[in-house]
């Protein structure tokens, strides 16, 4: 009994006295290249350290602990590892990209910010354009936020559309698009069909309402309007659409996304075209739509290049409705002119 308890404790101390070498290198998934800083660290031991120039790491830990190792580096997935696949090994972790939409840097100065702004706003994201945009103009996509309301002259939202916030025109509304004021200079209008098909481009929008200290100017005491543009994606992708709707309305779309070139460069282009009859006569629209944009992404500046806009026909309907149309439903598509309608029935 006495030299099994001799042995026993001899065995422990041996056990309890040995130490682990957890030792490895992380690497890029994609171009095997080691990640120089990245972190790798025991959860439950609060012990770690940072990979070497070469992507080494190595941790002496005593005893084998009941722990996995977090390997983790920013723009890539994070791994978790059983230390127990350490043991007598030095492994090789490879960290593949997060695969997420590149953002454009955003001027603070022109977008508010939620419980810090003193204007009330309204923010409209990627995701939420993907759900609900197809084919209609900015007024009219715009006009279902709070204090918002808009007219089309078509009858349909495409084409000639005009938008109001809190009672104000849009000459009254600053708008810009990438911090770009879009406004015109003789009359502060916002001709929304100069721009087809944009929200399809478009990252994130923000509604604000009121006077601000907007850094567009003095048309901005209805509001304003900021419409950031970053289509660009990590991966390379290429999307083919077709839409249809009411008064023969159609549109054909066609995507490109390079995505990320030499970790570095990035090019998207749009190509569309938007085709309406029109709910009144005489009203038909025919545009055709680009959106080309380039990023270089360096490691202080972000530079980006974007081009939009296209050719662009259309059809008028800017008389007003006489009153004995309104509730015609035949009348109200005429498309009459004030010469064809008597004054009086105004």
């Amino acid at each position: 009994m006495k030299h099994f308890l001799i042995i026993f404790i001899l065995i422990t101390n041996f056990i309890l006295s040995q130490t682990l070498d957890i030792s490895g290198i992380v690497i890029d998934g994609k171009t095997k290249l080691p990640l120089t800083s990245a972190n790798v660290y025991l959860a439950k031991s609060n012990l770690g350290i940072v990979t070497d120039l070469d992507g080494k790491f190595s941790i002496i830990y005593k005893n084998i602990p009941n722990d996995s190792l977090t390997i983790s580096y920013i723009g890539y997935k994070t791994q978790k590892i059983d230390v127990q696949k350490f043991i007598n090994s030095e492994r090789t972790i490879e960290l593949d990209w997060i695969d997420y939409k590149l953002q454009s840097v955003i001027v603070s100065a022109i977008i508010s910010d939620e419980k810090k702004s003193p204007t009330s706003f309204s923010k409209i994201s990627k995701k939420e354009i993907e759900e609900n945009y197809t084919i209609q103009d900015v007024p009219e996509y715009l006009s279902y936020l709070p204090s918002s309301t808009s007219y089309s002259e078509s009858g349909n939202g495409i084409g000639y559309n005009y938008l109001s916030i809190r009672g104000f025109d849009q000459r009254r509304i600053s708008v810009s698009v990438n911090g770009i004021p879009q406004n015109d200079p003789e009359d502060h209008n916002i001709y929304w069909l100069d721009l087809p098909d944009l929200l399809e481009s478009t990252e994130l929008i923000q509604v604000q309402r009121g006077a601000g200290a907007g850094s567009i100017g003095f048309p901005s005491i209805g509001g304003s309007i900021n419409i950031i543009t970053s289509p660009f994606s990590d991966k390379p992708n290429f999307e083919l659409s077709f839409s249809a709707g009411s008064f023969n309305t159609k549109k054909y779309s066609a995507k490109f996304s390079s995505g990320l070139i030499e970790n570095k460069y990035s090019i998207y282009a749009k190509l569309s075209k938007i085709l309406s009859d029109g709910y009144r006569e005489k009203s038909w629209v025919d545009f055709n739509s680009y959106h080309i944009s380039a990023a270089r992404y360096d490691k202080n500046i972000t530079t980006q290049i974007n081009l939009f806009g296209g050719p662009i026909s259309d059809g008028l309907a800017y008389s007003g409705l006489p009153k004995f149309a309104i509730k015609n439903k035949e009348l109200r598509k005429e498309n009459l002119s004030y010469w064809e309608t008597d004054k009086s029935t105004y």
